[in-house]
């Protein structure tokens, strides 16, 4: 078995139960006012703040 094919697994496992982790995690989380704040902004983008 050469190193590329023996880690490839693990990591493969790690990554999905990873992103599975943050899926769930992200529905019992909620967002602070600063980061509501500049979600909103990021809506509506403009060339400046003013």
């Amino acid at each position: 078995m050469t190193v590329e094919n023996r880690y490839r697994m693990p990591l493969l496992i790690l990554v999905v139960l990873t992103t599975a982790f943050r899926l769930i995690y992200i529905n019992f989380i909620e967002l602070v006012p600063d980061e509501a704040y500049y979600w909103d902004l990021s809506r509506r983008l403009q060339l400046s703040l003013s």
